[in-house]
């Protein structure tokens, strides 16, 4: 029995030194499995004579062998997973821990899309308003930049609600396609988004120089044309205006519309056609009104627009760092 007990402290001996020698030294698995199988113990070299007590002791020997054979088989995948595990975490893979530069990106990646979901839900929510209550006046406009820079704001807008989306799952999930998606679809919509901001900006100057003239070739034909004739009265009655510089304006068509013509507190409109008189008539001109009105509307639309591109940056630069960190 002492023998036996002497052979079993001796293999746990060996496997302990291996061990040791495995995570000290950080040894390839592989070489670690061949050391393990190639390596035969002295005392299985001798041959030496054996009695009956001799025999059995080697049997019992060779059952408690193949046990520590197990052991140390089991030993080996514990430690693969370990050093498996710890590869994960020390290249920032997918489910492993990452450091504070990495947890840094990661949190930043995800306030970044959060707050660029907010401002493309603020962005979308002008446009639309814009596009449904503001449309009347196009037609006194004279162009279409600035309904199509809208438009474009308003589409990228909804685009960027969406991309923000995807964005915080690859922030959160740390996947590599989604944020190389993300990646490639922000910066696209980063141009769009600029472009259209910009384009609200350089339309804000140009509105006087194309409103005058437009709205006096629309002036005569209030009343023949169904676009035309909508467009000044809901100008007239919604900014509350009357002709182009003053109600005079309209003399040159040889009538007033009732839209020129104040409100009372019931909601009926004073007679002003037939007696004109600065107190039954809007005395602003519809020019400077309406031009105020867009000008202020295409400020707010244009400066949302170029705050969300510049967070789109943001976002592209994080989500670039936390691709390049995740093996």
């Amino acid at each position: 029995m002492n023998s036996l007990r002497m052979l079993q402290i001796w293999v746990l001996m060996q496997w302990t030194q291996l061990c040791e020698i495995h995570v000290g030294k950080r040894a390839n698995l592989i070489q670690f499995k061949s050391e393990v199988a190639g390596y035969q113990p002295d005392i299985c070299k001798k041959q030496v004579p054996r009695s009956a007590l001799s025999e059995r002791l080697y049997g019992r020997a060779e059952v408690f062998s193949v046990y520590i054979e197990r052991v140390i088989k089991l030993g080996i995948f514990e430690l693969n997973s370990f050093e498996l595990r710890e590869y994960k975490e020390d290249r920032m893979g997918f489910g492993g821990r990452m450091d504070c530069c990495g947890q840094f990106v990661k949190y930043s990646l995800f306030i970044a899309n959060f707050i660029m979901f907010i401002g493309g839900a603020c962005v979308f929510g002008l446009g639309v308003w814009t596009i449904v209550d503001r449309s009347f006046v196009n037609e006194l406009l004279g162009t279409n930049l600035f309904s199509g820079a809208v438009y474009v704001l308003t589409i990228t807008s909804a685009l960027v609600c969406i991309l923000s989306f995807l964005g915080c799952m690859g922030a959160v999930k740390e996947v590599k396609c989604l944020l190389l998606t993300y990646f490639i679809i922000v910066f696209l919509l980063f141009v769009t988004m600029l472009i259209g901001g910009i384009l609200g900006y350089v339309f804000r100057q140009q509105i006087l120089q194309t409103m005058r003239q437009e709205m006096y070739s629309s002036l005569k034909f209030y009343g023949n044309r169904r676009e035309i004739t909508q467009a000044w009265d809901l100008t007239q009655e919604r900014l509350k205006c009357c002709g182009i510089d003053s109600w005079h304006d309209w003399q040159l068509t040889g009538r007033i519309p009732e839209s020129c013509c104040r409100e009372t507190y019931g909601g009926q409109r004073q007679p002003c056609s037939e007696s004109p008189s600065p107190l039954s008539l809007y005395s602003k001109g519809c020019l400077n009104t309406t031009t105020y009105f867009i000008q202020d509307h295409a400020a707010i639309i244009g400066a949302s627009g170029i705050a969300v591109a510049i967070l789109m940056i943001f976002g592209m630069i994080f989500s670039c760092s936390l691709f390049n960190m995740i093996e």
